[in-house]
C-alpha cells in the first residue's frame, strides 16, 4: 500500500509536490504500510440494487476500473439500442443527444442523436 499523493492533495487543496515533501519529511510511508485506509471520494454513490445502496462510497483507487466498466456498459447500450455500427458510436461526442423537448401535451419526444458538423468529424 502507498500514500495516495493525488487523493490527499485534492482533499487538502495542497499540490502533489507539497504532499510528497510533507510525507517524506514526516516519514509517513511506513505508517501507511502498517495501517492503510480507504480513500473515499466525496461524490455520493446513489445507485441501488434491489432497493439497497450499491455501496457506501467510491474509493479513489477504484475509479479507473469503474470507468472502464461504465464505458463498456455505455457502448453496449448505444450499440444495442440504436443499431449503430461501432465506428458510428465511437464518433459520438458530448452533447450529441440533448434532452428531448416535451410536446404540447407534455410527453417528451424521443431522443435524437445529432451528428457533429462535417468539419468537426475530421479533427
Amino acid at each position: 500500500m502507498y500514500l495516495s499523493h493525488q487523493y490527499v492533495a485534492a482533499l487538502t487543496g495542497a499540490s502533489t509536490s507539497q504532499v510528497q515533501r510533507f510525507a517524506a519529511q514526516h516519514r509517513l510511508a511506513p505508517l501507511v504500510e502498517r495501517a492503510p485506509g480507504p480513500c473515499p471520494l466525496p461524490t455520493p454513490a446513489r445507485a441501488t440494487l434491489d432497493g439497497r445502496p450499491w455501496r457506501e462510497h467510491i474509493d479513489f483507487h477504484e475509479v479507473p476500473h469503474l470507468m472502464r466498466h461504465l464505458g463498456t456498459a455505455a457502448a453496449v447500450i448505444c450499440l444495442y439500442l440504436t443499431g449503430m455500427r461501432p465506428q458510428e458510436v465511437q464518433n459520438l461526442r458530448s452533447g450529441c443527444c440533448p434532452d428531448p423537448q416535451p410536446t404540447a401535451d407534455g410527453i417528451p419526444e424521443r431522443h435524437l442523436i445529432l451528428q457533429p458538423p462535417l468539419q468537426e468529424r475530421h479533427r
